[in-house]
């Protein structure tokens, strides 16, 4: 599902050959794709796979520091000893929390992306309308679909500078990856802090087979469709040779035959 999902977002090179009626249809694959992936993973409270590679979950980070302040209000030998600082012990995730982040990241770019379709195709269905602008219904309306685009535009233009902000203050803290996860406090945690740090690359070698696999189909799917013309066209041609050559022959058949007749004639 993560591979085909990867696979669906690309909208150059290799999807070229894509038809319309499929890459019409592309956004709600991929919404699809991403609901899918956050009901196994977040909504369950499961890691994803690379998370789970990492030994990293997601964890409500509210809870996690008011353990945190427990533990350093307990006397230095009271409680209980060796508990993970790394977040072994942090609350998980609330339902709210799980169901406001797959909002904001599955159901708000679909919708974001369509709103943006819509204003581009009804901006250019009222200036083919009225292309020397004589129509002042026409004019009102490309005011306020222009004026919602400038809105739209300037709202990315502010969460992209967010963006930016919290990635300087997590490469700083290292606490909340996205400007989301920081709003709902939710946190990569360690699953196993006490774990030892060495990789296992069996997933990373069947992720490149798999990706190696697919961009080999992506290829030979053209190629099995120029075969398939080149076939046909050979087919056609041969065909049309054949006609001639029994063309060819057909005046002696006629020609012997017209003699045959003429000779059992005259023995009549």
């Amino acid at each position: 599902v993560f591979a085909f999902r990867e696979d669906s977002a690309r909208g150059d090179g290799r999807n070229s050959r894509v038809p319309n009626h499929v890459s019409r249809w592309q956004s709600e694959v991929r919404l699809g794709l991403d609901a899918l992936i956050w009901w196994c993973t977040i909504w369950k409270g499961a890691p994803s796979p690379g998370q789970a590679l990492f030994n990293l979950h997601l964890r409500d980070a509210r809870g996690a520091r008011s353990k945190e302040r427990q533990r350093e209000a307990q006397p230095p030998h009271g409680g209980r000893q060796g508990e993970a600082s790394g977040g072994g012990g942090a609350p998980p995730t609330t339902r709210l929390q799980r169901l406001l982040l797959g909002l904001g990241t599955v159901l708000l770019p679909y919708a974001w992306s369509r709103a943006h379709s819509y204003l581009h195709n009804k901006l250019e269905r009222l200036q083919a309308r009225d292309p020397g602008g004589r129509d002042e219904s026409g004019d009102r309306a490309a005011v306020r679909v222009g004026r919602a685009s400038m809105l739209m535009s300037t709202a990315e233009r502010t969460y992209k500078v967010a963006e930016f902000v919290n990635f300087v203050v997590f490469l700083v803290g290292g606490k909340y990856p996205t400007p989301l996860q920081r709003l709902l406090r939710l946190r990569l945690m360690y699953i196993r802090p006490h774990m030892s740090r060495v990789l296992d690359y069996e997933y990373l070698n069947r992720e490149m087979v798999w990706q190696q696999l697919a961009d080999t189909f992506l290829l030979l799917i053209p190629a099995v469709g120029e075969l398939a013309r080149y076939a046909r066209e050979l087919g056609a041609y041969l065909g049309d040779r054949v006609p001639y050559s029994s063309r060819a022959r057909a005046p002696r058949r006629r020609g012997g035959g017209s003699g045959s007749g003429s000779l059992a004639c005259a023995g009549e």
